[in-house]
């Protein structure tokens, strides 16, 4: 890979840049948060075997040490996913892991939920309904003039092929998120824009008939903590801080939860979800 092709801005992050660069295989005194990534001093070395090593700085940089003839899908990839994420964490942000979208009204809706429960597959239908897409894995929030902000940083959901073809998609219209994975880069009408942050709905497994459950406000502060990036790791380097950001969400968002979701297909979600 050239060192051309790794620079350039971080999505939804301005100021925030990624380049090519030498990078050690190990950070001094580090810490290790998990097998693959240490943390040392303000910065976070994440090494994803075969693909690359990445350093977050700072919340404005990210450094990348491809691996000889890794392949360039899987960097981007791991780029825009966990580094993007920790560079988010590093700005005393709120790297939410959640897909966001915009109602017609113009609020924005995040949607979250364990790996694999559909909130992707769930956006990309609101945006057939003429919602638009925010962000997709990792959505940053932040408190801006007096207002929580969902930011922009991707025109394209990430589907499982099963999900492509029961929207009726030609998979070789679709890029492949990285070659051997039966996922792909969907396009969708994207936002131009921030937009104020009004509702987290949490995708939740469990009855096969779907419930709504708003939570109540002392039970929001902790469910956002947890849906927060990588926060089993990250929660021990913060010594039991609470972030400002991730207070004020608490205080300025309504959560719900809708239990059952995984018994739904993303066409009554999106009924649901609308209503």
């Amino acid at each position: 890979m050239s060192d051309a092709t790794l620079t350039g801005a971080v999505p939804g992050i301005p100021g925030a840049s990624y380049r090519a660069a030498s990078l050690p295989g190990a950070l001094q005194n580090a810490i290790f948060i998990n097998p693959w990534t240490q943390v040392a001093d303000g910065k976070v070395l994440l090494h994803v075997p075969g693909v690359a090593r990445y350093m977050m700085e700072g919340g404005v940089s990210i450094s990348i040490h491809a691996e000889k003839d890794a392949d360039p899908s899987s960097v981007d990839l791991f780029l825009k996913g966990p580094a993007r994420g920790y560079l988010i964490h590093q700005r005393g942000e709120v790297p939410l892991e959640a897909a966001t979208v915009i109602a017609p009204n113009g609020a924005a809706v995040a949607l979250s939920s364990l790996s694999g429960m559909g909130n992707s597959t769930l956006a990309a239908e609101l945006c057939r309904r003429g919602w638009r897409l925010v962000a997709d894995g990792i959505t940053r929030i932040t408190f801006t003039a007096g207002r929580m902000l969902a930011w922009p940083s991707h025109d394209k959901v990430i589907l499982w092929r099963s999900a492509c073809e029961s929207f009726g998609m030609d998979l070789k219209s679709l890029q492949q998120v990285r070659p051997g994975m039966e996922k792909y880069y969907v396009p969708m009408p994207a936002a131009r824009g921030s937009a104020p942050l009004r509702t987290v709905v949490r995708l939740v497994r469990g009855e096969t008939v779907a419930r709504i459950e708003t939570l109540a406000k002392g039970e929001i502060l902790p469910s956002l903590q947890r849906w927060q990036y990588r926060w089993p790791q990250i929660e021990p380097l913060l010594a039991g801080n609470i972030s400002p950001t991730i207070a004020r969400m608490a205080e300025a968002c309504q959560v719900v939860n809708i239990t059952g979701a995984r018994e739904k297909s993303p066409f009554e979600l999106a009924d649901i979800v609308t209503r």
